[in-house]
């Protein structure tokens, strides 16, 4: 299903790399005026610029760093400033740190909750002064299967989207009343950078991982992107509080 996004103003968090990349393109693709954030890659950022270029859509890509409050504000004030009132948030910038608990550095943990779960407060914060002006706004936070349950070596990671997905729920409630809606994807296994880089790859391999899942397959971002733009659109407009999972199955 194709949505209509003309009237948006998408902000995608992370929005240059891996989830994010495919669903900035997703909002792109329907119209949106599109703002991708990014923290320092500028080879992907440089790349998406390129991408954006060819859609018929308003667009920037913006480099700050969502655990920083102050920049957060000021990146969307300026967003505002140049395309109007936010009506969309993707929270998707994230982190993954995998070590087990005895050998984790505090620092470490402190860095993944920053990033993951105090980003998405500094941004929901920031976004939502402009929806509550307009009484309208969608927020769609990305978590993953591991705020769900428990992994191995990844208690930060987990204790972030775990988070997440508490603080999705208290939005819900707290901004319904101005037309704000609040919901999450509980991501499971997608081929993605992190996933190779950062993520289980480093435990197990591909084929053992596909194997978990009864679909049998590992989607790219572009195809997982979908659930995000159904949950932004006016088809989901009596849908916030909500987490879906989208992991062909892995947790059923």
């Amino acid at each position: 299903m194709t949505h209509d996004f003309t009237d948006d103003i998408a902000i995608v968090t992370g929005g240059t790399r891996g989830i994010g990349r495919g669903i900035t393109k997703r909002f792109a693709n329907a119209g949106a005026t599109v703002v991708a954030t990014y923290y320092d890659d500028e080879e992907a950022a440089a790349e998406m610029e390129s991408i954006l270029a060819e859609y018929d859509v308003d667009f920037d890509v913006v480099q700050f760093d969502v655990a920083d409050y102050e920049a957060t504000k000021a990146a969307i004030d300026d967003v505002a400033d140049e395309f109007g009132a936010p009506t969309i948030l993707v929270n998707n910038a994230g982190v993954m740190g995998s070590d087990v608990l005895f050998r984790m550095e505090k620092a470490d943990w402190d860095r993944v909750l920053e990033v993951n779960l105090d980003g998405a407060f500094n941004c929901t914060k920031a976004a939502t002064e402009y929806m509550r002006r307009e009484h309208e706004g969608a927020i769609v936070n990305v978590s993953s299967m591991a705020g769900l349950r428990g992994y191995s070596a990844q208690a930060s990671y987990c204790a972030s989207k775990s988070g997440l997905i508490g603080f999705t729920k208290a939005v819900a409630r707290e901004y319904a009343r101005h037309g704000i809606r609040s919901n999450a994807v509980a991501f499971g296994y997608v081929d993605t950078e992190l996933l190779e880089t950062d993520g289980i790859i480093q435990f197990a391999d591909r084929d053992e991982l596909t194997e978990q899942i009864p679909q049998g397959r590992i989607p790219d971002p572009d195809e997982v992107s979908g659930v995000v733009a159904f949950l932004a659109s006016d088809d989901a407009n009596y849908v916030t509080g909500e987490v879906i999972r989208a992991d062909g199955g892995r947790l059923s």
